[in-house]
């Protein structure tokens, strides 16, 4: 039988993960141990397992997250991944900056190669690249043009 404090704690994570509309908590399995909480089951990319974590890292009790959530993106194209990729780009670096930058894509892992005009461009390309259904895994090889 689950303590008292445990039980009570289990049932604020779920509370959390169904309120963030970012997280399919319905895919999410949860379990609390003297306020270790770990999750598991499966998400659709990246960021999902990270909006799960953000979901939870700040409540009360809560003393270390066990992220066990694998990642299965739905199976998509690479002509569908690049596309989106491209349109990420553009949206967020400044256009002939997006233009010269390579993508490879392989199996949901996309590796972001060739120069940018400025670091504070690079995370939120990458940021954008992660978030989109289908990527597993970012590989940043950009960098910074002279």
């Amino acid at each position: 039988m689950m303590p008292e404090a445990d039980s009570k704690l289990a049932q604020t994570v779920r509370d959390a993960l169904e309120w963030d509309k970012s997280v399919p908590h319905e895919r999410i399995r949860t379990r609390v141990s003297d306020g270790i909480v770990t999750m598991e089951g499966t998400v659709e990319s990246w960021n999902q397992s990270v909006d799960a974590l953000r979901a939870i890292c700040g409540l009360p009790g809560v003393h270390a997250i066990k992220n066990m959530l694998a990642i299965a993106p739905r199976h998509l194209m690479p002509s569908t991944v690049r596309l989106a990729v491209e349109h990420a780009l553009e949206r967020e670096a400044a256009s002939a900056a997006a233009l010269r930058i390579e993508i490879v894509i392989a199996d949901g892992r996309v590796i972001l190669k060739g120069p940018i005009p400025a670091w504070a461009e690079i995370g939120p390309v990458l940021d954008a690249v992660r978030a989109m259904p289908g990527v597993v895994e970012v590989e940043n090889l950009l960098e910074k043009e002279p």
